[in-house]
């Protein structure tokens, strides 16, 4: 498997080893075999950009997108998290009574 992600070019797959890169960028995968299957776990991570809170040594310079691109997939990427943060603070929670058997 050989990918493109953004500018670079040529990334190989090793078998074994896995392979994360940032999917907001350009990118293309490609099989050149003619057997074989290919699996995707697909995860999100946030960015400390988009978490700034969460590290407050980060320097400013370090979030400040030089694409417009990039700054609209930042803003999108931001008011998405909101969001889900706000409907995931909504659900209930199950509670556990303090009589309940520990060994269930």
């Amino acid at each position: 498997i050989t990918m493109n992600v953004g500018p670079a070019r040529g990334i190989r797959w090793k078998q074994g080893k896995a392979l994360i890169f940032d999917d907001t960028h350009a990118h293309d995968a490609r099989h050149a075999g003619q057997e074989g299957e290919r699996y995707i776990l697909h995860m999100m991570f946030c960015h400390p950009c988009e978490q700034r809170h969460l590290y407050p040594h980060l320097p400013a310079e370090a979030c400040d997108f030089k694409q417009e691109i990039r700054v609209e997939v930042s803003r999108a990427l931001r008011s998405e998290m909101d969001a889900r943060e706000a409907e995931a603070r909504k659900v209930v929670r199950m509670t556990i009574p303090r009589n309940a058997p520990q060994d269930v």
